[in-house]
């Protein structure tokens, strides 16, 4: 009786401590099992234009779920989404809507960058396309959910 006791004490008190250990921020060496160069850059959707942004879609989806230790993943921020949207962007997505499910589905499933994008607050609704190069470097276009410093 008292060893059950002892051994619910010590998982109700590890229940306890779990939390603050997944709270922590991420940075570069705080991903386990992971050794991440992170990228930021700023550019709007017009720089980089909306043509074949999407053509290899399925393939990068289909990659992004398999490559398990990216060395380096690159952040292109396209502005706050609810300034930078456009009626073409608009258009853009609904006409891409199935891929861009695909891909968004592949981004929440990817553990390490699911995690690196959310402590850059960026939410896989805001990723509007992504490529895996030869090397499994990772490029995710996304919108901000806010302007940086606000």
């Amino acid at each position: 009786m008292r060893l059950a006791k002892t051994v619910i004490a010590l998982i109700a008190l590890g229940m306890t401590a779990m939390p603050a250990a997944f709270a922590q921020g991420v940075s570069e060496s705080s991903i386990i099992g992971a050794d991440v160069t992170i990228n930021e850059v700023s550019r709007d959707v017009s720089e980089i234009g909306l043509d074949g942004l999407l053509d290899n879609a399925e393939d990068t989806a289909d990659r992004i779920r398999l490559v398990t230790d990216p060395e380096e993943v690159t952040i292109i921020q396209l502005g706050e989404r609810r300034t930078a949207i456009t009626e073409e962007i608009e258009q853009f997505m609904r006409d891409h809507q199935p891929v861009l499910a695909d891909l968004r589905n592949a981004v929440q499933i990817n553990a390490v960058l699911f995690e690196i994008l959310n402590a850059k607050g960026i939410g896989a609704p805001e990723v509007l396309a992504a490529d895996v190069g030869e090397d499994n470097a990772i490029t995710v276009y996304a919108f901000a959910t806010q302007a940086p410093g606000n």
